[in-house]
């Protein structure tokens, strides 16, 4: 058989995460305190944030004080039930902590006369506020760069431009994976000790999405024999012309 070497770049970390947008950068900054050598790659540009780098900046969270019931079931009507209730209300109640986290890594968010955060009402709903990152504008782009400030600082690897096709199985447990340069079509082959997916959901969106379709991550979740759920669902969000 022959080496791996001869096959393509070998790679070997501890954890691979695979999706270099918001939910990749956080899983590894995390994850490094736990591991030597984490290793995240990104079928976009190197660095751009997945889906953040694009997007309009800031976050719904809800404040310490604010009735959290009135937000789970806001969300659980907007999905029409078809979601997992009591992770959107974890999820919910971890979002004033995730905004903390940001303030540390230096991002700051609109706050009004008294010093206290200032959210936006959404969609006419005073119970669903965003809080806005500053300046507006560059929103995105800090709560991105911040991130990756802090991977510089914590040593996390990070690849651009690899997709990733397949995770590499021994034993019932995922070993690996493998991949090809978008540019070069060079072939990559990462040994690893766990994979992280961060890949988002399945779908299209011409201005966010950057590169191509999305959804792959699903797929090789699902080959590998991850057990899926609350994907009844695929979206296709066209946007008009200049919006993009």
């Amino acid at each position: 058989m022959a080496k791996l070497e001869k096959l393509g770049t070998l790679i070997e970390t501890d954890v691979l995460v695979i999706g270099g947008g918001v939910s990749g950068l956080w899983a590894a900054n995390r994850g490094r305190g736990f591991v030597d050598r984490i290793t995240v790659v990104d079928k976009g540009p190197l660095d751009w944030g997945g889906l953040c780098g694009m997007s309009g900046g800031g976050m719904i969270a809800i404040l310490p004080d604010e009735d959290i019931d009135e937000v789970v079931q806001e969300l659980v009507y907007y999905y029409d039930g078809l979601c997992d209730q009591d992770m959107i209300r974890e999820i919910v109640r971890q979002s004033i902590y995730r905004i903390k986290d940001y303030e540390r890594l230096g991002c700051e968010f609109l706050k009004g006369p008294d010093g206290k955060l200032e959210g936006i009402p959404q969609r006419g709903l005073e119970h669903i506020k965003c809080y806005i990152g500053q300046p507006f504008g560059r929103d995105e782009k800090n709560m991105v760069e911040a991130l990756i400030r802090e991977s510089n600082r914590l040593g996390v690897e990070r690849l651009g431009r690899i997709l990733i096709t397949d995770l590499l199985e021994r034993d019932g447990a995922v070993v690996g994976a493998v991949g090809f340069h978008t540019r070069s079509g060079e072939f990559y082959i990462f040994k690893v000790g766990a994979v992280i997916l961060a890949t988002g959901s399945g779908g299209w969106k011409s201005s966010c999405g950057r590169n191509s379709c999305a959804g792959e991550g699903i797929d090789m979740a699902s080959r590998a024999g991850t057990e899926l759920s609350n994907f009844e669902f695929v979206r296709v969000w066209n946007v008009p012309k200049k919006f993009s």
